[in-house]
């Protein structure tokens, strides 16, 4: 995927998650940009600063934690401290 498609896919969904996020700073590190994939950087960088873009984890790390919460649905006990 080219870094504008990224930047497209990502201003769309309203959501970075780490993979694309990791893949960009692969791109971002490896060549010159174009007119084109500046203006994406621009558009990334201001949807960013106002916040209509979240960071989220990789879909099988959401999907791990959503198994996990389904496996235990009652939260552990938390450690108690005895003051005698």
């Amino acid at each position: 995927m080219q870094l504008v498609e990224i930047v497209q896919r990502v201003l769309e969904t309203g959501e970075l998650p780490m993979n694309l996020e990791r893949q960009m700073q692969k791109l971002l590190q490896q060549q010159e940009f174009s007119e084109e994939e500046m203006a994406a950087i621009d558009q990334l960088i201001e949807a960013i600063n106002c916040g209509s873009i979240r960071s989220v984890p990789d879909k099988k790390l959401r999907q791990s934690q959503k198994l996990s919460s389904l496996l235990s649905p009652y939260p552990l006990p938390s450690p108690t401290s005895h003051s005698d």
